[in-house]
């Protein structure tokens, strides 16, 4: 549950929050984390996993909160006729490829800029209160959702097994 669910929450929002049917998890620590021997280091050095959804959609998450290699994300969703690929650390950092007539085409699209948007944030908070948009991020129904769903890979990391959503259906 460290930087994972917030990678969770940006696509369960963009495909309109589908409900996970089952999912296997594993964890890794042990990377030497360069601390004094006091200070504990709480939050696993990677985590897979593989879900499924009521959709029909599978989710496949890799998550590592330290590694040697400078931070960066991505994150593809493919479908049967293309797939959308967002990478922070690729010359084209937002693409579409899909087939047409017969060719495989990619088109670039727009990123915004993922520094800092504590100005934006506030700005929308601010319109929020003042009743000018209709919802501030992620309300607390989904934050629920996503809350479960880090604990059931969690609890399949930890039991070694494939943990099946009761709610699901």
């Amino acid at each position: 549950m460290d930087m994972g669910q917030y990678f969770l929450d940006r696509l369960f929002y963009i495909l309109d929050w589908p409900q996970w049917t089952r999912l296997t998890a594993h964890t890794f620590s042990g990377f030497p984390t360069g601390y004094p021997k006091d200070v504990v280091y709480d939050v696993e050095d990677h985590m897979s996993l593989l879900a499924h959804f009521d959709n029909g959609i599978a989710l496949t998450l890799d998550t590592t909160a330290r590694v040697n290699q400078h931070w960066r994300w991505s994150t593809s969703i493919v479908g049967t006729e293309g797939c959308i690929v967002l990478d922070n650390a690729a010359p084209k950092r937002a693409v579409i490829r899909r087939l047409k007539n017969g060719s495989m085409i990619e088109e670039e699209l727009e990123a915004p800029d993922l520094g800092p948007d504590m100005k934006r944030r506030l700005v929308h908070l601010a319109e929020r209160l003042n009743g000018m948009c209709p919802e501030i991020g992620t309300d607390h129904y989904q934050a629920l959702t996503i809350s479960e769903f880090c604990e059931a890979g969690y609890r399949s990391a930890l039991e070694k097994r494939e943990v099946v959503n009761g709610g699901a259906g």
